[in-house]
């Protein structure tokens, strides 16, 4: 069969493809502007709900993911208050720091599995709350909204889940993927908040 006859045969392949590649490249992108914006280390969750945001742009508005794009979200999320992004979040730092410091030391079993399993709850409930704020949201209605979600759509809160242990296995593995493994993560919970809205979409605002 001569090349036209496949692209006609299958017209929606080669724009599948592109489709598929552009998101990856734009997860990829979004990581680095996740990790650029996380550099005073106090902004981490300012630059992951900024992330968050422009992955939720990305797909209902087309958004396009750049810095332009990202350093609105940022900014926007960075002004939100200051307990919300900044204080609250560099008090559950503090914690992730002490839970991976748990489970680096190779204390007992037990101990061990609590500060792995308390760091993994922690992430996907700051994932969850950083997908629910919007400009206009304060940080208090996107944790509720995100703690009811997360109690009511247990399938999504585990595949989130998931994407934190994932993620944080191919960073010990491959140590340099931490540059972009931000990227996906804010994807990740993008998507789960799309997915709860489809699922019920009296709830969406």
């Amino acid at each position: 069969m001569s090349t036209l006859m496949r692209s006609i045969a299958r017209p929606d392949a080669h724009r599948t493809y592109r489709g598929r590649f552009v998101a990856f490249t734009d997860a990829l992108l979004l990581g680095v502007l996740v990790l650029l914006g996380s550099l005073a280390v106090v902004t981490w969750f300012v630059a992951i709900a900024a992330g968050a945001r422009v992955a939720r742009l990305r797909e209902t508005e087309d958004a396009t993911v750049g810095w332009r794009t990202y350093w609105r979200a940022w900014r926007d999320a960075a002004t939100s208050g200051l307990v919300g992004s900044f204080l609250v979040p560099a008090l559950v730092l503090g914690v992730l720091a002490a839970d991976l410091f748990a489970v680096r030391a190779g204390l007992d079993a037990a101990a061990t599995g609590a500060a792995a399993i308390s760091a993994v709850v922690l992430a996907t409930v700051a994932l969850r709350t950083a997908a629910e704020w919007r400009p206009g949201v304060r940080w208090a209605e996107a944790l509720r909204t995100a703690v009811g979600r997360a109690s009511t759509d247990l399938s999504g809160t585990a595949l989130l889940a998931a994407a934190v242990v994932g993620v944080a296995l191919i960073v010990t593995w491959v140590p340099p993927i931490a540059i972009a493994a931000g990227g996906p993560l804010c994807v990740a919970a993008a998507a789960v908040r799309a997915r709860c809205e489809a699922r019920n979409p009296a709830e969406t605002p």
